[in-house]
């Protein structure tokens, strides 16, 4: 029973040890100037991810709203945009969540952070969208040092 339990530790614990959190953000951007939110729907959502990352930013004190493009408030500085993907094995698991950050005016990318994790790994999805945007909005300081 002692080798059973310890397998099984040792089991969840690689298994944890295989997601990942990876973001960019480009050189000399800064996403918290930006205080206007827009996360854009995603057609293919079954999961309200639009709404949950909007109420993320709303926590973290930005305006945020959600819906399809149509429906961009004026003043808008930034739209979200997300790319997810699901496993199921007797149960539903997020397996990718890829969160890009456009600037409104010049609809050109300023960010990304995606979430890669196993299909056994049971991440729940509120803790992922935080931690993504954590990865976004504090981001860590290049280690490269400029010769």
């Amino acid at each position: 029973m002692k080798i059973l339990g310890r397998l099984l530790l040792l089991m969840a614990l690689l298994l944890a040890g295989c997601s990942s959190y990876v973001a960019r953000v480009d050189p000399g951007r800064n996403l918290r100037t930006y205080q206007r939110y827009f996360v854009k729907t995603n057609l293919n959502d079954n999961h309200g991810i639009d709404a949950r990352i909007a109420r993320a930013l709303q926590a973290r004190g930005f305006q945020a709203d959600y819906g399809h493009l149509t429906m961009l408030p004026r003043g808008t500085q930034a739209i979200v945009t997300f790319d997810d993907q699901w496993a199921w094995d007797f149960k539903t698991h997020l397996r990718y969540l890829r969160l890009e950050v456009q600037d409104a005016r010049s609809e050109q990318a300023c960010a990304a952070a995606t979430f890669n994790g196993p299909a056994a790994l049971t991440a729940s999805l509120d803790d992922v969208i935080d931690r993504l945007l954590d990865e976004l909005l504090n981001p860590k300081p290049d280690k490269k040092k400029k010769s």
